[in-house]
């Protein structure tokens, strides 16, 4: 098993433990440079989040599973968890159905999950705290027998990216074309090396796994013609 699938796999043999104990808190994992946290309410993960990218990974994933839904960023009550405050938001004002607000905490979850899998060096704490729990809470978040398919999906995922030389690399970077080359020659991949989409964004874009999307640029950073870069922090509503 390879280091960055150690990692993944404390994060299941924690949130086991933890959810079988009921417990009440968050999980965070990470090292200096990258943090999540994993958060649980009477042993049910509840939300995760990871990383400087938070609310373009909010953006991508609701406007897939809930197209339709305008949260209302105006009555959050801090910035704390405010992904699960505008969740909670779209259930009481019938917007959203459970079953989508659970579908977009389990994409948020699978994509944390893998981010955090890239850091073989990540350390993992637990804080256990008091927080009562609603019943609309309780219905959205998830037991570990939901959650942990999607655990054992990502590993393989990750195992996959690390075999194949992805390592080094985060989905978080912007691929860009080098200037003179032209894009249509590239395929339907080609309209995405702008430096505006994400390896995430352009798997969403393409209806491809991230995988597959960083596959298809290997070849292109080998010969110089794509980049990769950072991206700007989007805002916190």
């Amino acid at each position: 098993m390879t280091a960055a699938g150690n990692t993944l796999s404390f994060i299941a043999d924690q949130l086991n433990q933890l959810c079988q104990t009921r417990a009440t808190g968050e999980l965070i994992v990470g090292n200096s440079q990258y943090q999540g946290h994993i958060h649980l309410l009477s042993g049910r993960l509840l939300h995760a989040t990871a990383g400087i990218h938070s609310t373009r990974r909010w953006n991508r994933i609701t406007q897939r599973l809930a197209p339709q839904w305008t949260p209302n960023p105006q009555e959050l009550i801090s910035s704390q968890m405010w992904e699960y405050q505008l969740l909670y938001q779209g259930i009481t004002t019938k917007q959203l159905t459970v079953m989508q607000a659970k579908a977009i905490i389990r994409a948020i979850a699978q994509e944390v999950f893998f981010d955090l899998g890239c850091y073989a060096d990540a350390t993992i704490e637990s804080h256990e705290t008091q927080k009562n729990a609603t019943e609309i809470a309780l219905s959205l978040s998830l037991s570990y027998l939901e959650v942990e398919p999607d655990l054992k999906r990502v590993m393989q995922l990750q195992q996959q990216w690390q075999a194949a030389g992805l390592g080094n690399l985060s989905p978080t970077l912007a691929p860009v074309l080098k200037a003179g080359i032209d894009a249509s020659a590239l395929g339907s991949l080609g309209q995405y090396l702008n430096g505006q989409f994400t390896m995430w964004d352009i798997s969403v874009c393409l209806g491809k796994s991230v995988n597959s999307v960083a596959n298809a640029l290997i070849p292109l950073l080998k010969k110089r013609i794509v980049q990769l870069k950072k991206l700007p922090i989007y805002p916190l509503p």
